[in-house]
């Protein structure tokens, strides 16, 4: 019988923003910085997994937090360790918090790309 061991890595996460936030440079970081913490919070990486390649993966977002469909990893098989993990802590971290000033720029945070990298 085969047995996954999870470990809590530390881990890095890109977030990027499938557009520009009109806030500038400094709003964006500060999204970045949020969600970040979220989902830095929910993702546990299978020992077996570290070393692996980086899973780049789209999450569709409505206003309210919670996911619009199901996220899509872009880069690579779905059923890498990596690319579970990472579907995993988008679903367990959902709704996400999201403060009240990013509200009216909605449309530009709905779709967001992030990388989970298993280093």
């Amino acid at each position: 019988m085969s047995r996954l061991v999870f470990a809590a890595f530390p881990i890095a996460l890109a977030l990027s923003l499938s557009a520009c936030v009109t806030g500038g440079t400094g709003q964006r970081a500060e999204l970045v910085m949020v969600l970040h913490s979220q989902v830095q919070r929910c993702y546990v990486l299978p020992q077996k997994a570290r070393g692996e390649e980086p899973a780049t993966v789209e999450v569709h977002l409505k206003a309210d937090g919670t996911l619009a469909q199901p996220p899509k990893v872009l880069n690579q098989p779905a059923n890498s360790l990596v690319a579970q993990a990472a579907l995993r802590a988008l679903e367990q971290c959902a709704p996400f918090n999201i403060p009240a000033e990013f509200a009216a720029r909605y449309p530009q945070w709905k779709v967001l790309r992030i990388t989970f990298k298993a280093s």
